[in-house]
């Protein structure tokens, strides 16, 4: 007995139904006929091999037989007789159409084999040896019939069929035997027909067993394929929810920017910057859910790119330096070198996503100290590669021991009060994880309850060279330096979208890059713009009505005075999966941006289509001379140059949460000193000090930097003085930076 891989698939979903009859058969008919179709084509081997195993028996019966009795010489034709028949079925098995009958034609086969050896022990009974009437025939009769209804493979019906006409024909034989009596006879069809009922019971139970089997395995096939289908369907909807979510998305976050870099007051700056807040955070959310149906999908698909580390750790840093600032928490990261500087090669958008995710996780579960990412990279084992080593350190709630391997699960938290305190999906550790994994790395977390946490990440990656030439300050501090400016472009573009509010949104960005372009609402009028109008480049949305953004760009390519064949296009989708991009590419599209976008990856994608007009930082601010030691005017120029770009209030944002937290602070660590707890005051300065130099209150850092100093060294009189100073620099530093939100509105 054996099994296949599995049943066919088939479009039946009712489970297959097998009643206890003589006739083993399913219920419904259609597995029924699927059985017979994997019956045949599984068994015809075992056919083959069984045939195999009959020439050998009865070369090795004869053999046997010739030395016992060497002078009955009609032993001689078992080989002249069985060996033929056993060769004819088996030359049979090979032929084609054999995989669809071999069970009747073998069975038919192994009928006359049994009738010819019945013949020829009854002339072994008359040459005067042990034939049919004897132990010798009822051995030959029992291979005969297990033969039949077990090694032969043949199905219950055909062994059934097969093993009566056997048995009816020895039954005849013996009886009339010239010289048998009756009870003789009887004696002898005693045993025979139990033998074959016994045959029929195991040959049953055989195929009772296969096909209880083949219904299990029908099971798990219908359930793979309900789960697939169930994936799939899952995949759908997640595709098509988050292209209709992207759409709206869209639009009011590149409005809200728009806004942002319009004249407002300070009030609609901050209602309008905590609209774009609460839009990319609903943006984030949509992302977690479309990486883990990636991952589950196993559709992950990882960029093999030049890595800046200490460019990618600055730009995960510089996303959390507001939140951490209106914490008070101290936020630092550092990376250490054990080998030469240089580029590495992996997935940056990923890497940056993993250190993100624990930073954000890290400032979410910390009221108060510091959070600390520490990056090592050092020569790997193998040559040409580094082994990285990113350590995120917080002194948070921590995590008891019991649940550090839950929160790597999805949607798990530490406890059910988390998700109620601190909010989240409890998909960014999973995430991590499953990206780092995918890395070739993983992720661990060492914590205790009220002691903080550590969380690592360790990944090897290949070297690619040398670093190219760096203008920044090497991703240290605030939000590292600022890039070049976003350049104003030079051109016309041709902006294909037919939602109206999208449409708005990117013509708002095009004129804000200095940009000229014509609108069409669908594909097909976009063709007819091409054919028309000369453009520098194509902003092309994929789904639109009547001709979509595939067909258009196929078109626009195919155009027959070529005027199409080296036109940019990009795509602008709300569909953000590597194989929309994919999908794009094949098209003939030159670029692929996701929705929702901001002007600086608009810009970005344009650029290389484009003229350039770099475009310079702005002005550094006018600050009283007696003021101007107080700050850091590279930190305020950085400032001012993510408030430009992103039109998110940045600067107002960050100077004013350091003024008032610099102020409860001074406050707190006075009172601590009265108190004379020195150490809470040294955290106080700690905390404080990160968030000046964010700030650029660079005075004031200083400041902090010798409290916190002399703190620590239990030294009350030297915090005393550092107070009373600080109290001066910190009226120098209000003046200067109200100074700067007077210059930039």
């Amino acid at each position: 007995m054996g099994t296949a891989s599995g049943p066919p698939r088939t479009p039946e979903d009712a489970a297959p139904t097998l009643r206890l009859r003589v006739l083993l058969r399913f219920e419904p008919a259609q597995v029924e006929h699927a059985f017979g179709e994997h019956y045949l084509s599984f068994y015809h081997r075992y056919a083959q091999g069984a045939l195999l195993l009959g020439l050998l028996l009865v070369l090795g019966d004869f053999l046997v037989d010739w030395i016992a009795y060497p002078t009955v010489a009609v032993n001689a034709l078992r080989l002249q007789v069985a060996v033929p028949i056993l060769l004819g079925g088996l030359a049979y098995t090979f032929l084609p159409q054999a995989r669809r009958h071999w069970q009747p034609v073998l069975a038919g086969f192994i009928v006359a084999l049994s009738l010819c050896l019945f013949w020829i022990l009854l002339r072994i009974d008359a040459a005067g040896g042990e034939g049919l009437n004897s132990w010798v025939g009822i051995l030959n009769f029992t291979f005969l019939e297990f033969y039949c209804f077990i090694v032969l493979g043949l199905q219950f019906r055909w062994a059934l069929m097969a093993g009566l006409a056997i048995l009816a024909a020895f039954c005849a034989t013996l009886w009339w035997h010239p010289g048998q009596s009756p009870t003789e006879a009887a004696y002898w069809s005693y045993h025979v027909v139990t033998l074959f009922l016994l045959a029929v019971g195991v040959g049953w139970w055989r195929e009772f067993i296969v096909r209880k089997d083949y219904a299990a395995q029908w099971a798990l096939e219908r359930a793979r394929l309900a789960a697939e289908q169930l994936a799939l369907v899952k995949s759908e909807f997640l595709a098509t929810i988050s292209h209709e979510i992207r759409t709206p998305l869209n639009g009011v976050l590149g409005m809200n920017e728009l806004l942002l870099g319009s004249g407002l007051s300070r009030e609609q700056r901050e209602w309008a910057g905590a609209v774009q807040a609460s839009g990319r955070h609903l943006l984030a959310l949509i992302d977690d859910v479309l990486d883990v149906s990636k991952i589950e999908a196993g559709q992950l698909q990882l960029e093999q790119a030049g890595v800046d580390l200490r460019r990618e750790i600055g730009a995960a840093q510089a996303m959390f330096v507001q939140p951490a600032l209106a914490k008070g928490l101290n936020l630092q990261a550092q990376v250490k070198w054990q080998m030469p500087e240089c580029q590495l090669v992996g997935d940056a958008l990923r890497l940056r996503q993993i250190v993100a995710n624990l930073i954000g996780n890290a400032i979410k579960f910390t009221e108060q100290g510091s959070v600390n990412v520490q990056v090592w990279v050092a020569p790997a084992q193998a040559a040409g590669r580094a082994q990285v080593d990113i350590v995120v350190q917080d002194t948070g709630i921590g995590i008891p021991a019991e649940a550090q391997e839950r929160i790597f699960e999805r949607f798990a938290q530490a406890d059910g009060s988390t998700t109620r305190r601190f909010g989240g999906t409890g998909l960014g550790l999973a995430i991590c994880r499953d990206l780092a994994r995918a890395m070739g790395g993983d992720v661990a977390v060492q914590s205790q309850p009220g002691a903080g946490s550590r969380f690592t990440v360790q990944l090897e990656l290949p070297v690619a060279g040398a670093l190219p030439a760096r203008t920044d300050n090497g991703g240290e501090g605030a939000a590292g330096a600022a890039a070049d400016a976003v350049p104003r472009l030079q051109g016309t573009v041709l902006l294909v979208e037919d939602h109206p509010v999208n449409r708005a949104v990117a013509a708002g960005m095009l004129r804000k890059l200095g940009l000229a372009w014509r609108e069409a609402h669908d594909g097909a009028q976009a063709i007819e713009h091409v054919r028309a109008h000369d453009f520098d480049a194509v902003l092309m949305d994929c789904q639109m009505p009547v001709v979509d953004g595939y067909a258009a760009s196929r078109a626009i390519r195919g155009l027959p005075d070529g005027r199409g064949a080296s036109l940019p296009i990009i795509a602008l989708t709300a569909n953000a999966g590597a194989d929309d991009a994919a999908r794009c590419r094949a098209s003939g599209m030159d670029g692929f941006i996701a929705k929702p976008y901001g002007i600086g990856t608009l810009a970005a994608a344009l650029a290389p289509w484009l003229q350039v007009v770099p475009q310079a930082l702005p002005e550094a601010p006018v600050v009283p001379a007696d003021d101007r030691a107080a700050i850091d005017a590279r930190a305020v120029e950085t400032l001012l140059y993510l408030d430009e770009q992103g039109g998110t209030g940045l600067l107002r944002e960050v100077v004013t949460g350091f003024l008032d937290a610099a102020a409860q602070g001074l406050a707190a660590m006075e009172q601590a000193l009265a108190d004379g707890q020195l150490p809470h005051a040294a955290r106080i300065a700690h905390g404080l000090k990160s968030s000046a130099a964010h700030a650029g209150a660079l005075e004031m850092a200083e400041g902090m930097r010798s409290v916190e100093r002399h703190a620590l060294a239990d030294d009350a009189h030297g915090v005393r003085q550092g107070l009373a100073r600080m109290h001066d620099a910190r009226r120098r530093t209000v003046a200067a930076l109200h100074a700067v939100l007077e210059a930039h509105p």
